[in-house]
């Protein structure tokens, strides 16, 4: 019986995301000591399995990094475009951060990687030029805002770092402990985000 070819290649991508899928969980929790086995555990398949797909951890890493950096530059490129004002669009990034557990995973991913010595070299710049890249994007739009009157007239760069941070230490709560956002505590979060980009920062402001 002749092989499927399209079939075959239909199973071959589906196995590799249910790969990248469990190593991404494990990549999380253990960082760069995680293991072949352990990959294999998480994904439900035995350890010779995995090299059929990838010829190792590293590999594995890097593209986990390199596809969560490039669906989070989609992402704000669509957010971008969208034809409304910057706030609006920034409590859209805001509220897919909340909402996400993917999301903090893939970055507590690349904050390990980028911080160790245990990468090649050009692969870690690699993700500082895309990290950079998608600054400059988020930046488009803080500075779109700062056209229309609705965010402050600052170093935009510096604005968008502030408003960056916010993003990803929410998206870090569940992983390092705290509680995770609701729903009902998002409001909260998109007025702190918003009283940071258009008004002087103080506590009774942001619990008013």
């Amino acid at each position: 019986m002749p092989r499927n070819i399209k079939k075959d290649q239909q199973n071959r991508e589906e196995r590799t995301a249910q790969i990248l899928e469990a190593a991404q969980h494990v990549f999380a929790r253990r960082g760069l000591l995680t293991k072949i086995q352990d990959i294999a555990e998480e994904a439900g398949l035995s350890h010779g399995h995995i090299y059929n797909y990838f010829a190792s951890k590293e590999e594995i890493l890097l593209k986990i990094i390199d596809d969560g950096q490039s669906l989070y530059e989609k992402f704000l490129l669509s957010t971008r475009d969208l034809p409304t004002n910057a706030l609006e669009k920034l409590r859209l990034l805001l509220s897919k951060y909340m909402l996400s557990d993917r999301t903090a995973e893939i970055y507590l991913v690349i904050l390990q990687a980028q911080a160790t010595d245990l990468l090649p070299q050009e692969a870690i710049a690699k993700m500082g030029e895309k990290a950079r890249s998608n600054l400059v994007i988020l930046t488009e739009i803080i500075e779109q805002g700062q056209r229309e009157g609705l965010i402050r007239q600052e170093d935009s760069v510096v604005l968008t770092t502030l408003f960056l941070t916010l993003m990803q230490n929410i998206s870090l709560m569940s992983l390092r402990g705290f509680a995770p956002l609701q729903v009902a505590d998002m409001e909260m979060a998109l007025r702190f985000g918003k009283l940071m980009l258009t008004k002087e920062l103080g506590i009774g402001k942001i619990c008013s």
